[in-house]
């Protein structure tokens, strides 16, 4: 390769000799077929979408899975799908991307929550769509490149230990809203990714789907019956800016796949000679204030702006948009044919920067040194393992942002009961919804009654429905941490409305299941879903079904497809369950009439906490007041002294007998609560305040006159409050004067 000679705009030093500088790359690369046959580029697929999804998503059923991949397929092999930069994140494509994945994602909801529009298998394309272009990000974008994982040495071929949820890109976390579960964001042409990266996505286009199918389209702005350049916007990149790929970080004379950027005109540049006889790379040495977010230029040749929205127009030596304004086709020109004889088109290097002027937009395929195609090992050894952690990591986070935006909707508990296959937990290390020590405050058992099917989803001719049942009990869509689980059936049901054949057997019913529940307020969500399972025979009763949700397709009623049946999802509170005790609640739906039953364990020492409880605490499940303090260990739970220390606040008196628990109370109250508002508030807390003086000096009856008198205060509140009461709210006051009374009790 001979080196160009410098620009006179520029300072130049020379690169060190090129390692390296086969056209086909270096000899640790395999630019062959795959193991799997498949050329390295292998039509924009990754080459292991769908061993990434069944490893990051094994909790699911086999039949969401299998739907799930195939989606991957679909998108790879179908041909408007293959030409949409936006769903193989190539092209700089980046807010479009994020675009198209929050559509897939709307879709999916849509098909989830129960209604008009309810339809799990739908959603579970839906879903699977939104994996091509999460994960091809990794393998599309020069995001490994930037330096992610940030803990691993990009020279080797392993990923490191640490990699976590900061290594994924920012339109997925930091920018999609303050839970980063959210919908997908992404910052405007030039702005700020994260750091010193800035993204490079300088066209902006308006889309929607105009077909009404498949993937989002380009949309006709100015409706001149075209979708052509004028329908889109291009920001210019800074005419001052210079802009050339730094150096590669392993191989040294060569350039490498970051574009460094100089704002201020201190740039030190390099140029390497373009194969084929082009424009020459310029490779920034020194100077650069900020690096480029790019991906790969895909589906080449491109015939607008759309195609490469890295760099979209020609440019010519100096870096200047080429006047008439020509869209960058990333392609070489027809005639003459540049390539020295035996150069191969498919592994044209560089073509961006030697046929047009691009500057540093790199192909999706090509050679080793143009392409930022990480789909498979031999397209990119060291670099191809990272991607793929990276993507597999974002598979697991998308399941629970799936989980978050269907909780907004009531969609939860279809995903929780049908897509979640028992014994397994869906809670991913790692993840924001990753599993917690499964501990809490409370302990629940749901346990299910009585089912009545009121639809089986089968028509006259296939009569009865092979019933079956998925139970599950978990803390909260939006606090996902924890899921038990357990199946009932398959068993025969009849929707001609006689009890006897619509009413699911005892023995088809889910185990109950248990959980401690670990939310602060004690809050936790049910749902109770089914399906009719259609594995066998078109009609008659089924013998051969398998009890797996994994019959896809249209439903309800098309044969051989596993119909989803709604019953019920809901949030209750621990709370309203006495311990030891039960409540009974029914629901109906369109297709289900349920009861079931919430109990709470007993409490055999009386302090007022289950097994769970006393478990969480470390108390003495058999002595109702551990530390001895004069407060039984439910009452210091309820929610704030120490139950294993008879004196929290090391203040000298005991936890029964101190006061600042009562204080916090009345300071936690809102000002609304209270008649008078901070007045009144001030004044119950000076008698607090005089009781704690008296009880440090041991006088008893006078700590106990200053507490009657704040009691008062508070005797009203049967119906409503006393005119001479200072909290007026009267669920407030009755919790206040519950703690005085408890004080008063322990101290006389």
């Amino acid at each position: 390769m001979r080196r160009m000679r410098p620009s006179r705009k520029n300072s130049v030093r020379t690169l060190a000799p090129a390692l390296i500088l086969l056209f086909g790359g270096s000899c640790a690369l395999d630019e062959g077929p795959d193991a799997d046959g498949a050329s390295s580029d292998s039509r924009h697929r990754f080459s292991s979408h769908n061993d990434l999804t069944t490893d990051a998503l094994q909790f699911l059923r086999a039949g969401v899975l299998d739907d799930l991949e195939d989606e991957h397929d679909d998108w790879a092999d179908d041909d408007e799908a293959e030409s949409v930069k936006w769903v193989h994140a190539d092209s700089c494509a980046f807010g479009e991307t994020v675009e198209q994945i929050n559509e897939f994602y709307r879709n999916a909801v849509d098909n989830l929550v129960p209604g008009p529009t309810f339809e799990p298998w739908s959603a579970t394309d839906d879903f699977g769509r939104v994996m091509h272009p999460a994960q091809d990000f990794y393998s599309h974008s020069n995001w490994v490149e930037l330096g992610f994982p940030e803990n691993d040495d990009p020279s080797t071929v392993d990923v490191v230990e640490g990699i976590s949820t900061t290594d994924l890109v920012n339109f997925s976390t930091t920018f999609a809203g303050p839970s980063g579960l959210g919908e997908w964001g992404a910052p405007g042409p030039l702005e700020t990714v994260r750091g010193d990266i800035l993204l490079d996505d300088v066209v902006v286009t308006t889309l929607g789907n105009v077909d009404g199918v498949g993937a989002l389209d380009v949309v006709d702005v100015n409706g001149d019956g075209r979708v052509d350049n004028d329908d889109a916007t291009v920001v210019p990149i800074p005419s001052h800016w210079n802009i050339g790929l730094l150096p590669h970080p392993t191989r040294p004379g060569e350039a490498g796949f970051v574009p460094g950027i100089d704002t201020n005109g201190d740039a030190e540049f390099e140029y390497l000679e373009s194969e084929g006889g082009g424009l020459p790379i310029p490779v920034l040495t020194g100077g650069a204030d900020f690096r480029f977010l790019i991906s790969g230029v895909g589906g080449r040749p491109v015939h607008d702006v759309f195609g490469n929205q890295c760099d979209p127009y020609r440019r010519d030596a100096a870096g200047t948009v080429m006047v008439p304004v020509q869209a960058n086709t990333c392609a070489p020109p027809r005639s003459p044919h540049p390539f020295p004889p035996g150069y191969v088109e498919a592994e044209d290097d560089y073509s961006c920067i030697a046929y047009h002027g691009s500057r540093f937009a790199l192909t999706h395929s090509g050679s080793a040194r143009s392409e930022l195609n990480k789909d498979s090992k031999s397209a990119a050894p060291t670099r191809f393992p990272k991607a793929r952690a990276l993507a597999s990591l974002q598979s697991k986070y998308e399941w629970c942002r799936l989980v978050h935006q269907a909780g907004l909707r009531g969609g939860d508990g279809v995903l929780m009961s049908l897509w979640v296959r028992e014994g397994a937990s869906a809670n991913p290390a790692g993840t924001p919804c990753g599993p917690d020590d499964g501990s809490g405050l409370r302990g629940v058992t749901v346990s299910i009654d009585r089912v009545e099917v009121l639809d089986d989803k089968d028509i006259d001719e296939d009569e009865p429905g092979e019933i079956n049942l998925s139970l599950a009990l978990y803390d909260s869509p939006f606090a996902f941490h924890r899921l038990s689980k357990s199946k009932g059936g398959p068993a025969f049901a009849d929707d001609d409305g006689s009890a006897a054949s619509s009413t699911l057997p005892a023995a088809a019913l889910p185990a109950p299941v248990s959980s401690c529940v670990g939310s602060s307020d004690g809050t936790f969500r049910v749902a109770l879903h089914g399906w009719d399972d259609d594995d066998g025979p078109d009609n008659g009763p089924d013998p051969l079904a398998n009890g797996d949700f994994n019959q896809h397709g249209a439903s309800p009623g098309s044969a051989n497809v596993d119909d989803a049946l709604v019953g019920f999802s809901e949030t209750l509170t621990a709370r309203d369950v006495p311990i030891g005790s039960a409540i009974t609640r029914q629901t109906t739906s369109g297709d289900m009439r349920v009861t079931y039953s919430v109990s709470r364990a007993p409490d055999p020492d009386g302090d007022g906490l289950d097994a769970c409880g006393e478990s969480f605490l470390r108390t003495d499940p058999a002595r109702a007041d551990t530390d001895d303090d004069g407060l039984l260990d439910g009452q210091e739970a309820e929610l704030g002294t120490d139950p294993l220390n008879p004196d929290t606040d090391g203040d000298g008196l005991p936890d029964g007998q101190d006061v600042d628990w009562l204080a916090a109370a009345i300071q936690a109250l809102p000002d609304s609560a209270l008649k008078g508002g901070a007045g009144n508030r001030g004044a119950l807390l000076n008698l607090v305040d005089n009781a704690e003086h008296h009880l440090r000096k041991d006088h008893l009856d006078a700590a106990i006159h200053k507490l009657d008198i704040l009691r008062t205060r508070l005797d009203g509140c049967g119906a409503t409050p006393d005119k001479n009461d200072w909290i007026h709210d009267c669920p407030a006051q009755v919790e206040i004067r519950a703690l005085v009374d408890r004080l008063l009790a322990e101290l006389r």
